[in-house]
Formats: C-alpha cells, sequence, structure tokens
C-alpha cells in the first residue's frame, strides 16, 4: 500500500515561520495548496505561537464586518454601561447577542476594576433575586429567624434556597446563632420523620459491616441522608469494623474512583457521567486489593 503521509520540504517550514505571524493558519494553507487540517497540524509540531499584538489584529480582521453595524450612540452607552451591567443586559438592551458585545468590549480594550466587577457579580448572582413582589418580600422577613431558607423558597415557589439567601442579605436580615441552630435541630426532626422503622432497623443492623453507600443503595436514599441519619442515631464504629468496611468495594466515593483513572479537570466530569467506566474501575480497585493480600 502506497502512504499518503505528507513531507513536509525545508521551504515550506521555513514559509511557515516568516508568515504564521501574520496570517491564518486557513490563510495559510491556501497559499500553500494544502489542507487546513495539515497545515494546522504542521505549526503544533513546529511550536509556532504569535505574538499578544498579532493575536489582537488577526481577532480584529476577521470580525472587521461587524465593526459598521455598531453605531456611535451603540458604542457610547457600551462605554458608558459597561462597568454597570453584565455583558447580557447590554446584549438585552442594545438587541445584541452576548458574543457581539464581548467582541466590541475587546476591541475598545474595556476593562472593570475588581471592586466593579464583584459589585456587579453580587448584584447579578442571581437573576430571579431582583424580582420580588412586596408579598414575597414580606413572607421572607416573618419567616427568616423560624424556618430554613429551602422551605421559605418552597413556600414562595421559589427552585432554590440561594434565591431566598441572596434576598434576605439584600434585605438586611441576619440571624443569631441561636436562631440558626433551632432552625437546623428543626430540619433534622423533619429528616429524621421521613425515615421508616424499616430503614431505620436496615441502617442499624447493616452499619458496622456495609459501607454508607450501601446502605443507601438498599433504602433508596442519598447517602448524606443515611450518614447523618447514623450520626443522629449516635452509630460508631470500631477499628476493625472501619478496615473491614475498606475492603468493600463500594466504600469509596465516585469520586475518588474517577480521580484513579485521570487527574485530567476537563475528563474527570466524563467519567463520573460515564457508571460504567466507574463500576469497572471500582472493582478493578477491589479485585487489585484482593490480589496483594494473597
Amino acid at each position: 500500500m502506497i502512504s499518503t503521509k505528507l513531507i513536509w520540504t525545508p521551504q515550506q517550514d521555513q514559509f511557515l515561520r516568516d508568515h504564521y505571524e501574520h496570517y491564518s493558519a486557513r490563510e495559510l494553507a491556501i497559499r500553500l495548496g494544502l489542507k487546513f487540517g495539515a497545515v494546522r497540524k504542521r505549526i503544533l509540531a513546529l511550536g509556532l505561537k504569535k505574538s499578544p499584538e498579532a493575536k489582537r489584529n488577526h481577532i480584529l480582521s476577521l470580525s472587521q464586518h461587524k465593526e459598521d453595524r455598531w453605531s456611535d450612540d451603540e458604542l457610547t452607552f457600551l462605554r458608558t454601561n459597561y462597568a454597570l451591567m453584565s455583558k447580557s443586559q447590554i446584549g438585552k438592551h442594545l438587541g445584541r447577542s452576548q458574543g457581539s458585545v464581548s467582541y466590541q468590549v475587546f476591541r475598545l480594550g474595556l476593562t472593570k476594576s475588581k471592586e466593579q466587577a464583584r459589585a456587579l457579580f453580587l448584584e447579578n448572582r442571581f437573576v430571579a433575586s431582583s424580582s420580588f413582589t412586596p408579598e414575597e418580600d414580606q413572607f421572607i422577613t416573618a419567616h427568616w429567624t423560624s424556618m430554613s431558607k429551602a422551605d421559605i423558597a418552597k413556600a414562595i415557589g421559589r427552585n432554590r434556597r440561594e434565591i431566598v439567601m441572596s434576598r434576605g442579605h439584600k434585605l438586611g436580615l441576619t440571624l443569631s446563632q441561636t436562631e440558626r441552630k433551632s432552625i437546623l435541630q428543626k430540619g433534622s426532626l423533619k429528616r429524621d420523620d421521613i425515615f421508616s422503622d424499616e430503614e431505620i432497623t436496615y441502617i442499624r443492623e447493616h452499619f458496622t459491616t456495609l459501607p454508607i453507600r450501601s446502605i443507601a443503595k438498599a433504602i433508596c436514599r442519598p447517602i448524606r441522608s443515611v450518614r447523618d441519619k447514623a450520626n443522629a442515631l449516635g452509630l460508631t464504629l470500631t477499628q476493625e469494623a472501619l478496615d473491614a468496611k475498606r475492603a468493600h468495594p463500594d466504600f469509596y466515593p465516585d469520586s475518588f474512583i474517577a480521580r484513579a483513572i485521570t487527574r485530567d479537570p476537563d475528563l474527570l466530569q466524563e467519567v463520573l457521567n460515564t457508571p460504567n467506566l466507574i463500576k469497572l474501575k471500582r472493582l478493578q480497585i477491589h479485585l487489585n486489593r484482593k490480589i496483594k493480600q494473597l
């Protein structure tokens, strides 16, 4: 079989070195009469990089046609409000996409101070926090010291307790240490009521022999809920029981197993989203430990 692998000549390599600073890989491919992918791979192989100024000029040249679409009034509005509004808010006000706003911010060299960025982040952390009705504000104020934030959110039809927390802080509401403990105790009692007698019996019987993960699977409960319940029941482990549980395949969390597969942060989430891969790796670790004990 005849090889079709492209062989680069010294003259082609020198052409890339001389012109990559001023042309894109696609433009160089056209000039050389080669495929874009082949030129891109060769640029990486040669370790060629553009200077920051060349990158900026390249981006500006690619989006040059967009500059004429922005009127002077729009650019003035962007300069005036960039430190006060988010890019999405500016885009919504001007009828522009967030990408278009980002490009103009880059082109104009606009920046925010750390204080401005933080203030804007806190203000827009939760989009729904600014749309509370007076009745909702009144309910939050009345129950701030007696209900958990999750219960308040559920009562007023909000889907996240963080939204209620943000709104409460904006209203200047605070909690004393005693009030905080009282709310936590109420929450613990409420969680206790959810467990049936059969579930509590199962937890008591298997706490010293099975990992929390296995118990949670058996009774269809979240791991954290089972762990909290075991603590509330006062269940403890001896060192021998702990060593025995560590030998069980389900003892270590999925995050630990995923890190045993890869340390790449970009791949960790993909691994965690693949249960079968986690299961196989968990079994491999268990078998390797069994083999070492022989």
